[in-house]
């Protein structure tokens, strides 16, 4: 049967989840998968060629990056969510103050936590680069987490468990994220705030306090400077705050 599929019937396919509204970049997923379905196909002696390549660019570009929070957005978020939800607080400020990501904060054990030090190793089996580095966390996230008794616990569990307590079982996926976005709706903040809004502002604000450009390349785990540029570029104004350079009119 997949013998008698055609390249114009993959591109029709391409074409009508364009005609959708479909994001680029996630017809681009939808275009790798089908890619490596049809390599495998191939290896099985379903097929003998390969019908899902050179697909053209279709979708909409869309900026789906985060937006980062205002002031006023962080601190209904911090009385909402500190008093009722400690652990999902302690997710945002570790995203907020170490950038460590959605998935790495997942899977965290408390092993990979250094309270000594004030540090956290992101082992390279759940870093999303593949590497194992170590990111600084303030005194004050660590004092959170023993007034929480998480160093009482097995070192093997997981910080973030299945019943909002380590456990030996992480969270699901979408677990945090979900969550937060509960208080997002009930505070009425814009559905541009994500979970995710933590790490990049941080990023702005650290830049905005004048942290050196290669030390936030390092903080982010970034593997080179010019993404470090990037990341940052499309939340912050060209030419920085322009008020203090040009006087009233």
């Amino acid at each position: 049967a997949i013998q008698a599929l055609t390249r114009n019937e993959v591109l029709d396919f391409f074409r009508m989840l364009s005609d959708r509204k479909l994001s680029r970049r996630t017809i681009a997923k939808y275009v790798q998968r089908l890619h490596t379905f049809w390599n495998w196909c191939i290896e099985n002696n379903l097929t003998d060629k390969n019908i899902v390549t050179k697909i053209p660019k279709y979708g909409t570009v869309v900026d789906m990056a985060p937006v980062p929070l205002t002031e006023d957005h962080r601190l209904k978020l911090k009385t909402a969510i500190s008093e009722k939800e400690p652990y999902l607080w302690l997710a945002c400020e570790l995203i907020y103050y170490s950038a460590i990501r959605p998935n790495e904060l997942r899977l965290l054990k408390i092993k990979d936590i250094d309270p000594v030090r004030s540090t956290i190793t992101v082992i390279a089996s759940v870093a999303k680069n593949r590497k194992t580095e170590t990111v600084s966390v303030p005194a004050s996230v660590i004092k959170q987490m023993k007034d929480l008794g998480i160093f009482a616990y097995n070192r093997e569990f997981y910080v973030f468990g299945q019943k909002n307590i380590p456990s030996q079982n992480p969270m699901g996926h979408n677990t945090l994220r979900n969550r937060f976005n509960l208080y997002r709706e009930a505070l009425k903040i814009p559905t541009e705030i994500k979970f995710y809004s933590w790490k990049h502002t941080g990023a702005i604000n650290a830049i905005e306090n004048g942290i050196p450009i290669m030390q936030l390349k390092d903080h982010l785990r970034h593997s080179s400077v010019s993404t470090t540029e990037i990341y940052i570029r499309k939340r912050q104004p060209k030419g920085g705050v322009i008020d203090k350079y040009l006087p009233e009119i």
